[in-house]
């Protein structure tokens, strides 16, 4: 049931929130999308974009764009996202806050949609990324990757409320205005883990918005290691809180659990249960000799890939099965897993705090 929108009491029905960090190859193109929400939704739309300083000329695009078009743009020094979101959240107005990444390409009419997903019981909708491009091995692998956490996300959504990934959600302003953003790599992660302490629900739609992934295996680490670093954060910090309140059902603690130790825990057990089953010699012909453990990895590894394709093709749709076959190149993608894994000890250990941006 989409909300009513108040077409007397004040401008603004919905804030649209763009957080920009050394963007210049993708500034502009962010701002025309936006410009595009504004004009071909029925909803009336408030553009911000909050532009860390950096050493690139994203502030100086989107200055073009304060001065040509109706875009709110606010320079601060560099303090990492959730410090954007903080500065965006005094100039809010209307009833409704969109989170847009600056990679985002949301369709024209995905205002209107998003707002037609919530209801009462509801205080945000989540869309599902999709890449934008898939020229690229390590684009469409890191999609992939992630459509294991969308899949749970999107399921568990429907029974028990989900999170949010930070990015192409709509929410309802009273509420994120009254929690706030707090410093921690996984700021997305950290606001949800508190909203459902607050017994607030959001839900997953089937409304995708293109998005870049990363473009290349360094920047594929990168990213991993700080999600999986951050959520480390937020589980320390809220972890036997979710676990003690009175009133979670079971069931959403144990969904949520998953996507907070998801990335903590799916590369070291999925590493482990390849070595274990490549030493159990479970595929063996005579002769083979110490070849029969690259084979019994290999197959294991295509075997253990075969659920993340299926998890990929149930919320892509099956129009996608071509770019679901780079699931099978997992044999390849375990000792990226293992690189993954050591590097978020290590960034504990230093203790690293420091939000940085994904190269795309």
């Amino acid at each position: 049931m989409c909300p009513s929108l108040d077409s007397t009491s004040q401008k603004f029905d919905v804030s649209i929130v763009v957080t920009a960090y050394n963007e210049e190859r993708l500034i502009e193109r962010s701002i025309l999308s936006s410009l595009r929400l504004k004009e071909y939704n029925n909803a009336r739309c408030k553009i911000i974009y909050v532009c860390d300083i950096g050493s690139d000329t994203t502030h100086e695009i989107a200055k073009y764009y304060r001065e040509q078009l109706d875009v709110l743009l606010i320079r601060k020094e560099r303090g990492g996202k959730a410090s954007a979101l903080r500065d965006a959240m005094k100039h809010i107005e209307g009833d409704y806050i969109l989170f847009l990444d600056a990679d985002c390409l949301p369709p024209i009419d995905f205002v209107d949609r998003m707002l037609a997903e919530l209801d009462d019981d509801l205080i945000g909708v989540q869309a599902i990324p999709v890449p934008t491009s898939s020229n690229r091995f390590v684009e469409s692998f890191s999609s992939i990757d992630e459509s294991w956490g969308c899949f749970l996300r999107y399921l568990w959504s429907h029974l028990e409320g989900a999170d949010f990934i930070g990015r192409s959600a709509l929410f309802k302003a009273d509420i994120i205005l009254d929690f706030g953003w707090k410093d921690y790599l996984s700021e997305d992660l950290e606001l949800s883990t508190r909203l459902i302490l607050g017994d607030n629900k959001i839900k997953y739609t089937n409304i995708f918005v293109p998005e870049d992934k990363p473009k290349s295996l360094k920047a594929f680490i990168k990213q991993r290691i700080r999600w999986a670093t951050g959520a480390i954060q937020v589980a320390k910090t809220h972890f036997k809180t979710l676990f003690s309140q009175v009133g979670i059902s079971r069931t959403r603690k144990l969904a949520y659990a998953t996507y907070m130790l998801f990335p903590i825990i799916f590369y070291p057990a999925f590493i482990l249960v390849i070595l274990l089953l490549t030493f159990e010699k479970l595929f063996s012909w005579p002769g083979l000799g110490l070849w029969v453990y690259p084979l019994n990895y290999f197959i294991w590894c295509v075997l253990l890939a075969v659920p993340l394709c299926c998890s990929w093709l149930y919320v892509y749709g099956l129009d996608k099965w071509k770019t679901a076959f780079v699931g099978l190149a997992f044999p390849f993608m375990v000792p990226v897993y293992t690189i993954i894994t050591i590097g978020t000890i290590i960034s504990l250990i230093q203790g690293k705090q420091e939000w940085y941006k994904t190269e795309r």
